[in-house]
């Protein structure tokens, strides 16, 4: 039976490096939140070519044996980081990411490693990440390897802005979490001069680069003020770049604690869930990303 509590961090492990290092980064936001943290270890059948024999150690007692010890190693873990946080854990049977995308709708965020075990070495994200980051209802944190250690100081949250709905929602996650750490939101926004058609001969007049950039950064100072009222003791840095939206994040995030992005932006197709922009950086962006819907 799934359980659900707005209370909890929920973490997905599986034994692999990518699920411990997701459940010790679990642990230090369950204490800055003052949250509880339940493991899961989701198991199933491995896939195999079809007709071959199973091989003989494998049983669904000794499957359920191998994701209990998955959790119970990851519970060590938590309790290692954070002795005073709350923690259970449990192992269910099924799909790793249908089940942690269904039990997103009652936690308060969920947390995957970038990679877990299978799938090809080459591949940047584990499609398990890939699909609650996607499809989950809840914020959803994909750490890389080496990035849950990071403890710099003063903490840097960064943020993607764009003024569309996801975004708005990602800069209000991106001061309180920078209000709870005691740190500063580096808010930056992309932005590149559209190209329109003409007809004739004469070319159009180019804009103006530079009232281009003051009319952007106005727009970004609209979308952050009511947060910062909101949120007075965050110190603020606003940062506006001709660089792809993307690449700008990737290449800011190299010291930041945090990157929040929404799960869309503007531009793309609306029929895609997690938009291309948000794709990229959970791919490679250096520090935890935080997608938020």
């Amino acid at each position: 039976m799934i359980e659900r509590d707005r209370r909890r961090i929920v973490v997905g492990v599986d034994g692999s490096a990518g699920g411990v290092e997701a459940a010790r980064w679990a642990a230090g936001e369950a204490r800055l939140h003052r949250r509880q943290v339940q493991l899961v270890c989701v198991y199933s059948w491995p896939a195999l070519v079809p007709l071959a024999q199973l091989p003989s150690q494998w049983t669904e007692e000794s499957l359920r044996a191998g994701a209990e010890a998955a959790a119970a190693n990851a519970v060590a873990v938590v309790r290692a980081a954070a002795p005073e946080v709350g923690v259970t854990s449990v192992a269910l049977p099924g799909l790793a990411a249908y089940t942690l995308i269904e039990m997103s709708s009652g936690t308060s965020m969920v947390v995957v490693g970038h990679r877990g075990h299978g799938g090809f070495a080459a591949l940047r994200l584990g499609a398990v990440a890939a699909k609650v980051a996607a499809y989950a209802q809840s914020p959803v944190v994909v750490v890389r390897p080496g990035a849950g250690d990071r403890a710099l100081s003063p903490a840097i949250v960064l943020v993607g802005a764009d003024g569309s709905p996801a975004s708005e929602a990602a800069v209000g996650v991106a001061f309180e979490e920078a209000d709870r750490r005691g740190g500063e939101v580096r808010a930056l926004h992309s932005w590149e001069l559209s190209v329109l058609p003409w007809r004739g001969e004469v070319w159009p007049p180019l804009p103006d680069h530079t009232e281009v950039e003051a009319a952007v950064q106005r727009r970004l100072h609209q979308w952050i003020q009511p947060w910062q009222d909101k949120h007075p003791r965050v110190t603020v840095e606003q940062r506006v770049t001709g660089t792809r939206p993307a690449a700008a994040l990737i290449e800011a995030a190299s010291d930041a604690t945090l990157l929040v992005v929404g799960s869309r932006g503007h531009g793309g197709f609306a029929g895609l869930l997690l938009g291309s922009v948000s794709q990229q950086v959970i791919h490679h962006a250096p520090c935890p990303v935080v997608v938020v819907r």
